[in-house]
């Protein structure tokens, strides 16, 4: 990966209890000093679901995670996924199809999700 900043001593980095080291690692190599601050804890609120859904969507590895601790699905379930770290984390626990936004939005995911489905059921 290339550090895009330059000239940069030092950064904060706000983060949750649950997150990747890859990015202070990178940093740290390229002699920029990370003062990490957390600001959030993520807690697992898992939810049993009843019924088989065409596809679903995650923002991030902690509610995978939160998912398939207490649910499996069909093979035909379509996973849309903000970032490629959720996306892997999908990947290990299912071998269904897995759609990755375009960019880490939230809303462009969703319409990703919309347009899929639209198309689908054009197709069809």
């Amino acid at each position: 990966s290339t550090i895009i900043a330059r000239n940069i001593e030092e950064i904060v980095f706000f983060c949750g209890t649950q997150r990747r080291n890859d990015l202070p690692e990178e940093l740290s190599r390229n002699g920029i000093k990370v003062r990490e601050v957390l600001v959030y804890k993520t807690e697992s609120t898992p939810q049993k679901i009843d019924r088989g859904y065409d596809g679903i969507s995650f923002f991030s590895p902690g509610a995978v995670h939160s998912f398939f601790s207490m649910n499996r699905v069909p093979g035909n379930t379509l996973f849309f996924a903000i970032g490629k770290t959720t996306a892997d984390t999908i990947s290990a626990y299912s071998g269904n199809e897995v759609i990755l936004s375009e960019s880490p939005n939230k809303e462009l995911l969703i319409e990703q999700a919309i347009d899929y489905f639209q198309k689908k059921t054009i197709r069809h």
